[in-house]
């Protein structure tokens, strides 16, 4: 039993203060402040080749197909890309390797969010369609992509108690040196 006089614990009221906040930083939080901008785009015709040659060069994972008039005809991702590769799948296509156009691996129908759209709303639409990234748009127009790990570790940084953002000394994670716990490290 405690000794400390019920007006005095403040604890379940700091733990409600702090859901309250964490809540509202959520709420708060859109897709435009942590999307991948724009970078680069690629239209129907172009080759794997080239395709895969950007993505490496660029660090990206996934790129636009636009067409014409710059509207998103599609997106090609590094999953798209990499079932191309397999032996298994370039049979079906009687033309050189790595010269299939950008429109036979495209993902075509693709679902779009609003810059402006809550970033708990982006996530729950990821989570619910198994995607690893979305296509961001601001009045039509692509303006970057939403990926997966950028909004996992965006929400994780945002829920995170103060403490848990650095990490434990070693002997404090394992409760003591580690040799005492059988581990050689």
């Amino acid at each position: 039993m405690s000794t400390i006089p019920e007006q005095f614990d403040l604890e379940p009221e700091v733990a409600a203060r702090s859901l309250a906040s964490d809540h509202k930083v959520l709420v708060d939080l859109r897709v435009k402040n942590v999307l991948t901008p724009l970078s680069y785009r690629i239209y129907p015709d172009t080759p794997v080749a080239e395709i895969l040659n950007l993505m490496l060069r660029r660090g990206v994972s996934a790129v636009p197909v636009v067409g014409a008039d710059h509207e998103l005809l599609g997106v090609v991702t590094e999953a798209d890309l990499l079932r191309c590769m397999l032996p298994e799948r370039q049979a079906q296509w009687p033309i050189a390797r790595g010269s299939i156009p950008a429109s036979e691996v495209m993902f075509r129908s693709v679902l779009c969010v609003s810059e402006d759209e809550s970033l708990l709303e982006a996530a729950r639409s990821m989570g619910a369609r198994g995607v690893p990234l979305l296509p961001v748009v601001r009045d039509g127009e692509l303006v970057g992509f939403l990926e997966r790990r950028v909004v996992m570790r965006t929400l994780a940084r945002a829920t995170a108690p103060e403490e848990a953002s650095t990490p434990p000394a070693r002997s404090d994670h394992w409760g003591g040196e580690p040799q005492r716990r059988g581990l050689n490290l």
